[in-house]
């Protein structure tokens, strides 16, 4: 019954009915409060409504369940992050990083959560080593570029070859 609630939970939420998933994912959740997937699916649904504080329990207990479940770890590390509680958050990114070292996820989440602390230097190598596991990820490529201009030795060169960089890879021809 609880794998049948989480199926239809996550047809619901493709839909756009969030309220109905919500509530599917809910009765999963209670229903097998020992599985981590029906945790991780509640928490999920909860994200996608703004409700962080309640999709960070529901990771935290995933978590809990499979304490190597690089996908429960990653989760909680980005509610962590959205709640601004940075020092969770990199412990989980890092955490992830263990579990999964070539999570590019977790490499370049990790770098926006350094630099949220204001460190910088392991930002732009976070981002750097995110960016050396997936050369074409667009997006990563972009948050190095941006985070450049925080270092205390900007260099607008820097700035300049990775922008070049970006669109030799990335742009599309008009």
């Amino acid at each position: 019954l609880a794998d049948a609630q989480v199926n239809l939970a996550n047809a619901l939420g493709k839909r756009g009915r969030h309220e109905e998933a919500l509530t599917a994912h809910a009765h999963a959740a209670g229903a097998r409060p020992n599985d981590a997937r029906a945790q991780i699916s509640a928490g999920n649904a909860m994200a996608s409504l703004g409700f962080w504080d309640a999709a960070g329990d529901l990771y935290h207990r995933a978590v809990e369940l499979e304490p190597m479940n690089a996908a429960a770890v990653r989760s909680f590390a980005n509610a962590m992050m959205v709640k601004m509680d940075l020092d969770s958050a990199v412990q989980a990114y890092q955490r992830a990083l263990e579990l999964e070292p070539n999570s590019v996820e977790a490499m370049n989440n990790l770098g926006v959560a350094r630099k949220e602390q204001g460190l910088i230097d392991d930002s732009l190598d976070c981002c750097e080593a995110a960016l050396n596991l997936a050369p074409d990820n667009a997006a990563v490529h972009s948050n190095l570029i941006y985070l450049l201009t925080f270092h205390p030795g900007y260099d607008a060169a820097e700035q300049f070859r990775q922008q070049k960089r970006w669109n030799d890879v990335h742009a599309k021809p008009l």
